[in-house]
């Protein structure tokens, strides 16, 4: 509806009636009227006392003058398009104050047309916004550094209401997906998840409150372009002022290369037990060798002293008894035995369970050397006769009485 002059009628050769005067000067905001070349016409007392100036110093200055020029020009601009049909303007505006200091004003400006429908002065209402704008633009700060950190985070950050629906992904859960954002928004997540991972996901949905709003699991996911992968997400439910879900906000840290690893290290892990159990039953296997040899090497020495003390001492003891000239049959007798030093004869022949007297013994090696009975009685210094004797009495005493084995033969094997 046009806004007209009337509540001027009765008093024409003032700018505005007695009566508006006075309801202009109880208001708190700023009261401001201006013709169209933007000069002043009236100030109210609220407005004077914002600028620190009395009323004479403020009526005829240019209205745009304290408001930054860019600004100025634009409310300039949307001022001359005003109409008696559509004669209202609201603008956000900064300026100078008293102080010189950038203010922020909000202005609400009313073009007044007469009955003719010709253009009259402007009316303005204006308060001083600078907290709110100051709050403003500390919460738009708040966002914006909020989204930044978001944004660059190297975790996945998403929120989705309790149907799953995407509102927001930062740019970290879209590279990770390969997908575009425009896609994810407004879409679940759900395709990416096991039956089992959204069975716990609902649950915990339906079982959150206010005061147990946290869940946290490691899930393994499957991305677009077929790729498994583990991801361990933490989730908050966030409430609105009733104790309803109004969204969940999910971080996910991607933990495939973890799982790879501790993959890996179990699978060396495994190895290397596997390994150390080859190498103990090797060890095992070597001690037992050593232990054979040490037995082997134990019974060789026990072999060489019996044949030493029971088949050579016999011998020296009798070239010691004899001329040097009949010591050659001594002498090769000696030779074979030292060939069989290390053999276990001596030790076998010399059991204490055959009994076998000291001659015997030496018979025994001699027969197993091959001499013969003669060669032997020759040797010995005794008759044919009791070589024979004695034979017949090893043979009894090592068994083999009435068995057809040669002595020889069977001495050999020992």
């Amino acid at each position: 509806m046009p806004i007209n002059d009337q509540a001027d009628k009765n008093d024409r050769s003032s700018p505005i009636s007695n009566r508006m005067r006075i309801e202009f000067q109880e208001q708190n905001e700023f009261i401001c009227i201006f013709k169209k070349n933007y000069k002043i016409a009236y100030a109210s007392p609220s407005l004077c006392h914002y600028f620190r100036h009395k009323p004479e110093k403020i009526i005829g200055k240019n209205f745009l003058d304290s408001i930054f020029k860019n600004e100025g020009r634009a409310i300039d601009h949307q001022l001359s398009k005003l109409t008696a049909h559509n004669p209202i303007l609201t603008v956000e505006c900064r300026l100078h104050n008293s102080e010189n200091q950038p203010v922020w004003q909000k202005w609400t400006f009313w073009a007044v047309f007469g009955g003719t429908g010709r253009f009259k002065e402007f009316r303005a209402i204006g308060r001083d916004i600078s907290q709110r704008r100051k709050a403003e633009d500390e919460l738009q700060y708040a966002k914006d550094l909020y989204q930044s950190i978001v944004e660059d985070q190297m975790e996945l950050v998403t929120r989705y209401q309790p149907d799953c629906t995407v509102t927001f992904v930062n740019e970290s859960y879209c590279n990770h997906f390969n997908e575009k954002r425009r896609k994810i928004i407004g879409s679940t997540f759900l395709h990416h998840m096991s039956a089992e991972d959204q069975q716990q996901l609902f649950q915990f949905i339906e079982t959150a409150t206010p005061e147990n709003n946290l869940f946290s699991r490691i899930q393994h996911e499957t991305r677009e372009d077929g790729e498994t992968i583990w991801v361990e997400w933490r989730r908050r439910a966030l409430f609105d002022p009733s104790g309803k879900i109004r969204e969940i906000q999910s971080i996910g840290r991607d933990i495939t290369d973890l799982k790879k690893a501790e993959a890996a290290l179990r699978s060396s892990e495994e190895a290397l037990r596997k390994k150390n159990e080859a190498l103990e039953r090797k060890n095992t296997a070597l001690i037992e060798v050593l232990e054979q040899i040490e037995h082997q090497k134990n019974q060789i020495k026990r072999d060489v002293t019996a044949n030493i003390d029971e088949l050579l001492f016999p011998i020296l003891e009798q070239m010691a008894m004899r001329d040097v000239k009949s010591n050659r049959e001594d002498i090769d007798l000696l030779k074979r035995s030292l060939n069989n030093l290390t053999t276990s004869f001596g030790r076998k022949i010399t059991r204490k369970r055959l009994k076998l007297s000291p001659r015997e013994i030496q018979i025994s090696n001699m027969v197993k050397q091959g001499l013969t009975s003669k060669e032997i009685a020759s040797v010995l210094k005794i008759s044919v006769h009791t070589v024979g004797r004695h034979r017949h009495s090893i043979r009894k005493k090592i068994n083999i009485t009435h068995k057809d084995r040669n002595l020889n033969t069977y001495l050999q094997s020992l």
